[in-house]
Protein backbone atom coordinates (compact mmCIF):
# COMPACT_ATOMS: atom_id res chain seq x y z
CA UNK A 1 0.00 0.00 0.00
CA UNK A 2 1.13 3.44 -0.76
CA UNK A 3 2.04 6.07 1.87
CA UNK A 4 -0.06 8.61 2.37
CA UNK A 5 0.20 11.94 0.84
CA UNK A 6 1.34 15.29 2.55
CA UNK A 7 -1.06 15.84 5.51
CA UNK A 8 -4.11 18.26 5.56
CA UNK A 9 -5.54 19.09 8.56
CA UNK A 10 -9.46 19.02 7.91
CA UNK A 11 -9.48 21.34 10.50
CA UNK A 12 -12.75 22.93 9.06
CA UNK A 13 -14.04 18.97 9.38
CA UNK A 14 -16.58 18.65 12.05
CA UNK A 15 -15.82 20.90 14.73
CA UNK A 16 -18.91 18.70 16.29
CA UNK A 17 -17.20 15.82 16.71
CA UNK A 18 -14.11 16.69 18.88
CA UNK A 19 -16.30 17.48 21.17
CA UNK A 20 -16.47 14.55 23.89
CA UNK A 21 -18.77 11.68 24.18
CA UNK A 22 -21.17 12.86 26.18
CA UNK A 23 -21.40 16.14 23.50
CA UNK A 24 -22.14 14.41 20.22
CA UNK A 25 -24.82 11.85 18.57
CA UNK A 26 -25.68 10.51 15.58
CA UNK A 27 -25.40 7.27 12.97
CA UNK A 28 -24.74 5.68 9.65
CA UNK A 29 -25.93 2.92 7.17
CA UNK A 30 -24.95 0.52 5.14
CA UNK A 31 -28.03 -0.44 4.19
CA UNK A 32 -28.73 -3.14 7.07
CA UNK A 33 -30.06 -3.01 10.63
CA UNK A 34 -28.78 -6.34 11.45
CA UNK A 35 -25.76 -6.14 9.89
CA UNK A 36 -22.41 -3.82 8.52
CA UNK A 37 -20.94 -5.99 6.33
CA UNK A 38 -21.89 -4.56 3.00
CA UNK A 39 -21.07 -0.79 3.26
CA UNK A 40 -19.64 0.08 0.03
CA UNK A 41 -16.87 1.33 1.18
CA UNK A 42 -14.28 -1.25 -1.06
CA UNK A 43 -13.80 1.84 -3.32
CA UNK A 44 -10.11 2.46 -2.62
CA UNK A 45 -8.22 0.79 -5.70
CA UNK A 46 -8.12 1.82 -9.44
CA UNK A 47 -10.49 2.39 -11.79
CA UNK A 48 -13.82 4.54 -11.79
CA UNK A 49 -15.73 5.28 -8.70
CA UNK A 50 -18.96 4.46 -8.64
CA UNK A 51 -21.72 7.71 -8.92
CA UNK A 52 -24.70 6.04 -6.87
CA UNK A 53 -24.65 9.17 -5.36
CA UNK A 54 -22.11 11.73 -7.00
CA UNK A 55 -23.98 14.65 -6.67
CA UNK A 56 -24.31 14.38 -2.80
CA UNK A 57 -20.62 12.95 -1.52
CA UNK A 58 -19.03 14.68 0.53
CA UNK A 59 -19.22 15.74 4.05
CA UNK A 60 -22.24 17.88 5.46
CA UNK A 61 -22.81 19.69 8.74
CA UNK A 62 -25.99 21.38 10.08
CA UNK A 63 -28.75 20.91 12.61
CA UNK A 64 -32.35 19.42 11.77
CA UNK A 65 -35.39 20.68 13.15
CA UNK A 66 -35.21 18.75 16.30
CA UNK A 67 -32.10 21.06 17.49
CA UNK A 68 -29.85 17.98 16.58
CA UNK A 69 -26.22 18.69 14.86
CA UNK A 70 -25.70 16.36 12.12
CA UNK A 71 -22.28 15.58 10.59
CA UNK A 72 -23.33 13.24 7.56
CA UNK A 73 -20.45 11.58 5.14
CA UNK A 74 -22.07 10.43 1.78
CA UNK A 75 -19.66 8.26 -0.53
CA UNK A 76 -19.70 8.17 -4.19
CA UNK A 77 -20.81 4.69 -3.79
CA UNK A 78 -23.76 5.86 -1.84
CA UNK A 79 -22.79 4.43 1.65
CA UNK A 80 -23.81 6.91 4.08
CA UNK A 81 -22.84 7.82 7.26
CA UNK A 82 -23.39 10.47 10.68
CA UNK A 83 -23.15 11.58 14.10
CA UNK A 84 -26.08 13.22 15.82
CA UNK A 85 -25.20 15.36 18.80
CA UNK A 86 -27.21 17.67 21.40
CA UNK A 87 -26.12 17.88 24.74
CA UNK A 88 -26.15 14.41 26.21
CA UNK A 89 -28.46 12.74 23.66
CA UNK A 90 -25.50 10.47 21.24
CA UNK A 91 -26.83 8.50 17.93
CA UNK A 92 -24.94 7.37 15.03
CA UNK A 93 -26.39 6.62 11.75
CA UNK A 94 -25.59 4.54 8.66
CA UNK A 95 -27.11 4.13 5.47
CA UNK A 96 -27.23 4.61 1.72
CA UNK A 97 -27.91 7.02 -0.41
CA UNK A 98 -29.09 7.37 -4.17
CA UNK A 99 -29.15 10.46 -6.49
CA UNK A 100 -31.10 11.48 -9.37
CA UNK A 101 -30.12 14.76 -10.48
CA UNK A 102 -30.24 16.96 -7.76
CA UNK A 103 -32.94 14.79 -5.83
CA UNK A 104 -31.50 12.33 -3.35
CA UNK A 105 -33.41 9.33 -1.54
CA UNK A 106 -32.09 6.59 1.02
CA UNK A 107 -32.74 4.91 4.02
CA UNK A 108 -30.50 4.83 7.48
CA UNK A 109 -30.40 2.98 10.96
CA UNK A 110 -30.13 5.30 13.82
CA UNK A 111 -28.60 3.43 16.81
CA UNK A 112 -28.85 5.38 20.07
CA UNK A 113 -26.15 5.08 22.08
CA UNK A 114 -27.77 5.49 25.80
CA UNK A 115 -30.29 2.32 25.17
CA UNK A 116 -28.70 0.59 22.12
CA UNK A 117 -31.77 0.96 20.59
CA UNK A 118 -31.94 1.07 16.58
CA UNK A 119 -35.05 2.76 14.55
CA UNK A 120 -34.64 2.76 10.21
CA UNK A 121 -35.20 5.93 8.78
CA UNK A 122 -36.17 6.85 4.89
CA UNK A 123 -35.13 10.04 3.75
CA UNK A 124 -35.64 12.35 0.85
CA UNK A 125 -34.31 15.82 -0.31
CA UNK A 126 -32.43 17.58 -2.90
CA UNK A 127 -28.77 18.88 -3.05
CA UNK A 128 -26.83 21.44 -4.63
CA UNK A 129 -23.67 19.60 -5.49
CA UNK A 130 -20.28 20.58 -2.85
CA UNK A 131 -22.88 23.62 -1.32
CA UNK A 132 -26.03 22.47 0.64
CA UNK A 133 -28.46 19.05 1.16
CA UNK A 134 -31.30 19.51 1.92
CA UNK A 135 -33.83 16.31 3.41
CA UNK A 136 -36.63 14.98 5.32
CA UNK A 137 -36.24 11.84 7.06
CA UNK A 138 -39.86 10.03 9.34
CA UNK A 139 -38.33 9.68 12.07
CA UNK A 140 -40.88 9.99 14.58
CA UNK A 141 -42.59 12.71 12.29
CA UNK A 142 -40.80 15.18 9.70
CA UNK A 143 -37.77 15.98 10.83
CA UNK A 144 -35.80 17.88 8.39
CA UNK A 145 -31.81 18.53 7.99
CA UNK A 146 -29.86 21.14 6.18
CA UNK A 147 -26.62 20.60 5.81
CA UNK A 148 -23.47 22.44 4.43
CA UNK A 149 -20.54 21.07 2.66
CA UNK A 150 -17.50 21.22 4.36
CA UNK A 151 -14.08 21.52 1.33
CA UNK A 152 -11.98 19.27 3.37
CA UNK A 153 -14.01 16.30 1.74
CA UNK A 154 -11.77 16.94 -1.32
CA UNK A 155 -8.34 17.55 -0.10
CA UNK A 156 -5.91 14.28 1.14
CA UNK A 157 -5.01 14.03 4.16
CA UNK A 158 -2.85 11.59 6.57
CA UNK A 159 -4.02 9.80 9.87
CA UNK A 160 -1.02 8.84 10.37
CA UNK A 161 -0.54 8.73 14.54
CA UNK A 162 -2.16 7.62 17.62
CA UNK A 163 -5.18 9.06 18.54
CA UNK A 164 -7.11 7.84 22.43
CA UNK A 165 -10.91 8.23 23.19
CA UNK A 166 -13.98 6.59 24.33
CA UNK A 167 -15.26 4.21 22.49
CA UNK A 168 -18.73 3.12 21.35
CA UNK A 169 -18.85 -0.69 20.86
CA UNK A 170 -21.98 -2.58 20.17
CA UNK A 171 -24.63 -2.94 22.44
CA UNK A 172 -22.58 -3.92 25.49
CA UNK A 173 -21.59 -0.03 26.62
CA UNK A 174 -24.47 2.14 27.24
CA UNK A 175 -23.16 5.20 28.99
CA UNK A 176 -20.67 7.92 28.85
CA UNK A 177 -19.17 5.47 32.08
CA UNK A 178 -18.94 2.12 30.56
CA UNK A 179 -17.10 2.63 27.29
CA UNK A 180 -14.15 1.71 27.35
CA UNK A 181 -10.84 3.71 26.57
CA UNK A 182 -9.76 2.95 23.20
CA UNK A 183 -6.13 3.68 21.86
CA UNK A 184 -5.85 3.63 17.92
CA UNK A 185 -2.51 3.40 16.32
CA UNK A 186 -2.44 3.87 12.43
CA UNK A 187 1.44 4.15 10.56
CA UNK A 188 2.11 5.97 7.35
CA UNK A 189 1.14 2.79 5.58
CA UNK A 190 -2.27 2.50 6.45
CA UNK A 191 -2.10 -0.09 9.20
CA UNK A 192 -3.88 0.23 11.80
CA UNK A 193 -4.24 -1.65 15.57
CA UNK A 194 -6.91 -0.93 18.69
CA UNK A 195 -6.36 -1.80 21.82
CA UNK A 196 -9.18 -1.24 24.23
CA UNK A 197 -8.10 -0.53 28.28
CA UNK A 198 -9.84 -3.42 30.35
CA UNK A 199 -9.79 -5.87 27.58
CA UNK A 200 -6.21 -7.23 27.20
CA UNK A 201 -6.90 -10.08 25.58
CA UNK A 202 -8.81 -8.18 22.51
CA UNK A 203 -6.50 -6.39 19.81
CA UNK A 204 -7.72 -5.31 16.69
CA UNK A 205 -5.49 -5.33 13.60
CA UNK A 206 -7.19 -3.72 9.95
CA UNK A 207 -6.25 -0.95 7.02
CA UNK A 208 -7.47 2.51 6.24
CA UNK A 209 -6.86 3.55 2.82
CA UNK A 210 -7.51 7.27 0.94
CA UNK A 211 -10.86 6.71 -0.66
CA UNK A 212 -10.49 8.18 -3.92
CA UNK A 213 -8.02 10.74 -3.20
CA UNK A 214 -10.04 12.47 -0.66
CA UNK A 215 -10.05 13.57 2.98
CA UNK A 216 -11.97 10.52 4.01
CA UNK A 217 -10.77 6.89 4.42
CA UNK A 218 -12.19 3.55 4.08
CA UNK A 219 -11.67 1.74 7.15
CA UNK A 220 -11.87 -2.12 8.34
CA UNK A 221 -10.22 -4.00 11.33
CA UNK A 222 -11.44 -7.31 13.23
CA UNK A 223 -11.19 -8.15 16.37
CA UNK A 224 -9.54 -11.13 17.57
CA UNK A 225 -8.97 -13.05 21.00
CA UNK A 226 -10.84 -14.66 23.74
CA UNK A 227 -11.87 -11.47 25.94
CA UNK A 228 -13.88 -9.26 22.81
CA UNK A 229 -17.10 -8.19 23.62
CA UNK A 230 -19.39 -10.84 21.81
CA UNK A 231 -20.68 -8.16 18.85
CA UNK A 232 -17.09 -7.84 18.10
CA UNK A 233 -16.61 -11.20 17.27
CA UNK A 234 -16.77 -13.02 13.97
CA UNK A 235 -16.34 -10.57 10.95
CA UNK A 236 -14.93 -7.15 10.48
CA UNK A 237 -15.95 -3.75 11.33
CA UNK A 238 -16.43 -1.98 8.26
CA UNK A 239 -16.53 1.73 7.93
CA UNK A 240 -14.93 5.44 7.17
CA UNK A 241 -12.51 7.31 9.13
CA UNK A 242 -11.79 11.18 9.19
CA UNK A 243 -9.64 13.58 10.81
CA UNK A 244 -11.85 15.88 12.70
CA UNK A 245 -10.68 19.79 14.07
CA UNK A 246 -7.50 19.72 16.41
CA UNK A 247 -5.84 16.83 14.01
CA UNK A 248 -8.39 14.49 16.21
CA UNK A 249 -10.28 11.41 14.25
CA UNK A 250 -13.63 9.86 13.95
CA UNK A 251 -14.33 6.61 13.41
CA UNK A 252 -17.90 5.06 12.51
CA UNK A 253 -17.96 1.48 11.56
CA UNK A 254 -20.19 -1.16 11.85
CA UNK A 255 -19.58 -5.14 12.53
CA UNK A 256 -20.22 -7.93 11.14
CA UNK A 257 -21.74 -9.45 14.31
CA UNK A 258 -24.44 -6.53 14.78
CA UNK A 259 -22.54 -3.93 16.58
CA UNK A 260 -20.60 -0.91 16.15
CA UNK A 261 -17.34 1.25 16.96
CA UNK A 262 -17.67 4.29 17.16
CA UNK A 263 -14.53 6.88 18.51
CA UNK A 264 -14.07 10.08 18.61
CA UNK A 265 -9.86 10.35 19.10
CA UNK A 266 -7.90 12.56 19.98
CA UNK A 267 -3.86 12.48 18.49
CA UNK A 268 -1.33 11.98 21.08
CA UNK A 269 1.90 13.97 20.59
Amino acid sequence: MKNFGKAATLAALVCALSLPLTGCGGGSDNGSSDNGNNNGNNNSGGGAPPTVAGAAQGVWQGTDTNGYQLTLVILDSGATYGTFASGGATSMVFGNTAVSGNTLSGSMTKYTFWDAARATMAYSGSVTPQNTLSIVMNNNGNDVFTGHYLNGYGQPASPAGTYTGAAVIGATFLSPSNNPNAVVTITNTGSVSISLAGYVTCPAYGMVAPHHNTGIFDFSAIFTGSGCPAQMLGGPITGVAYLTANNGIQINATASGGGIFWLPGSKQQ
